[in-house]
């Protein structure tokens, strides 16, 4: 069971951000023995201003804490 909740991202890799970083290609990265869990409250999205203007000032988003929750539980198959 999953719930859609707004602004609320969730990434689960073998990989970790780090490892990520470092490759150059795809094939560099090997799965290990850990999963990686990441999660974000808000994304700002991808690109830069280098082809038109960036982001404009009342769409930026800045730095700030974020209270939430997560809850994980074992599924039952």
């Amino acid at each position: 069971m999953s719930r859609a909740i707004p602004a609320f991202n969730l990434a689960v890799r073998p990989c970790s951000d780090q490892q990520l970083a470092a490759a150059r290609r795809q094939s560099e990265l090997a799965a290990g023995t850990l999963i990686f869990l990441r999660t974000d409250h808000v994304v700002q999205g991808l690109g830069c201003a280098a082809v038109g203007p960036g982001v404009l000032l009342e769409h930026r988003l800045e730095v700030r804490p974020a209270d939430f929750a997560l809850t994980l539980a074992p599924l039952s198959v």
